[in-house]
């Protein structure tokens, strides 16, 4: 979603590579600048929302890591994350080498 423009649909089809992993989430900012990550399947279409990403998978739920990460996993690759920070400020992260999902969440 763009300037709260519907620009494509929602994928919630199963399927294969990292953006299947479950759960993939979206990340969107509100007209009143909030920022917000959710998951894909609690996410709601509203004319509040300004822009919408849909990305996958979600790092942390609920403050704690995605079980389905493994330390001793060997998918790696370049990765990138957004998160939303205690006082509301965005984070984002991007690897400038191949890493696995724990790794990136060490940072």
């Amino acid at each position: 979603m763009e300037n709260f423009k519907l620009l494509k649909s929602i994928d919630t089809l199963k399927g294969n590579g990292n953006f299947y992993l479950p759960p993939n989430g979206i990340f969107y900012l509100t007209k009143n600048n909030q920022a917000v990550i959710v998951e894909t399947q609690k996410f709601r279409q509203s004319r509040e929302i300004r822009y919408a990403t849909q990305s996958g998978p979600m790092l942390l739920m609920n403050g704690e890591i995605n079980p389905i990460f493994q330390k001793d996993s060997k998918n790696l690759n370049i990765r990138n994350g957004v998160g939303i920070l205690g006082n509301g400020d965005l984070l984002f992260v991007l690897s400038k080498e191949d890493i696995s999902f724990i790794i990136l969440h060490d940072f």
